[in-house]
This record gives structure tokens, sequence and C-alpha cells, in this order.
């Protein structure tokens, strides 16, 4: 069995809450568009990013299905962009990503214009602001606050601090790095 796998991303949008679930495996590409009721859609996109001298750069990184096929070391940049169909301006809009099993999220890498960012370590249960630290015991029974590992990240949520007015948009971004040859079809955290 060799290294190379494939990425699945699918959406599904709550009210203005767009959970993202994916594992790597053969699946569908990471793009569509999801409407809300509110007249919101959140689009999701993937693109695999290449390191200059990577043989695979002007070459197809997708298979015949349009799945994005990656390895360990890749990283995978995904773009979400929330489109406001609807007539009347869309407060509140909040986008939650779930990290991809068998990825894990670049630190630092997750950006959006005007949109205040938080970070879960728990399944998407609470979120809170960087920097994530925790509670290490050392040997001699001391506790120092480290920084999370990047492998513990689970979600990742945006607010939008202004509303979206209509046919306008708002996009955020993140960056995982590929960490497992392979994962349960259908899967994610």
């Amino acid at each position: 069995m060799g290294s190379t796998m494939r990425t699945r991303r699918s959406g599904t949008v709550l009210v203005l809450l767009i959970a993202v679930c994916a594992a790597l495996a053969v699946s569908e590409p990471a793009t569509g568009q999801q409407p809300a009721p509110n007249g919101v859609s959140i689009t999701i996109t993937d693109e695999l990013v290449l390191p200059a001298g990577d043989a695979r750069i002007g070459k197809a990184v997708r298979d015949s299905a349009g799945n994005l096929i990656s390895k360990p070391g890749d990283i995978i940049r995904y773009t979400l962009t929330a489109v406001n169909n609807g007539t009347e301006p869309a407060y509140g809009v909040e986008i939650v990503d779930p990290i991809p099993r068998g990825t894990e999220y670049v630190i630092g890498s997750a950006a959006g214009v005007g949109m205040t960012i938080t970070y879960s370590i728990d399944g998407g249960r609470f979120f809170q602001p960087p920097p994530i630290m925790y509670d290490f015991q050392n040997p001699d029974g001391t506790i120092e606050k480290r920084h999370v590992p990047a492998d513990r990240y689970t979600h990742i949520k945006w607010l939008v601090n202004e509303p979206i007015r209509p046919r306008s948009k708002a996009v955020a971004t993140v960056r995982v790095r590929v960490s497992l040859p392979g994962a349960a079809e259908g899967e994610g955290q």
C-alpha cells in the first residue's frame, strides 16, 4: 500500500453554522454550496499547496472523480466562502470547521478579514482565542503552562464581525498538514 491518499470534504449548513466533516479516503471533491434558511450559503474548496520543485507541479492532483490526492506531509488549503444571497444583511455569521481526521492544523494559518477566530481542542464544545495553553505536570510535581500542540486542535470557528450585505461575501481560509497515510472513509472528528 502506497502513501498516497484521497481527501474527502462534505458540508452541511445549519442556520448560520457550517460543520464540515472530512476524512482521508476515496471520496467526492471538497466543493459545494449549501443554502441556509436566511439566504447565506457556504462554499468550500480545497487545494493542495505544493512546494517549489515538487514533481507534482503542473500535474493533476485529483483523481478522475475530482478527489484531492495527497500524501503525509502535504499541505491542504481550505477556503470557506459565506455568500449572502438574501435581500437583508446577515448578522452573526459563524463558520465552524472541524480539522479533518488524518490532518493537523497548521498553527497560525487560519485567516479571515474582519473575523474573530477561535479554536477548540475538545471536539467543538468550547472555543477559545489563541494561544491555547494546558497545564503540564513536571516529574517534580510542579505545573507549567504549555502551548497545545497542533495535533490536538479539533475545530476552528470564524465569527464574521460585520453583517454580510446582500450579494456580498466573507472568506475564511485555513491550512492543514496531512499526517496519516489513511483514515476510515466518511469519518470526521
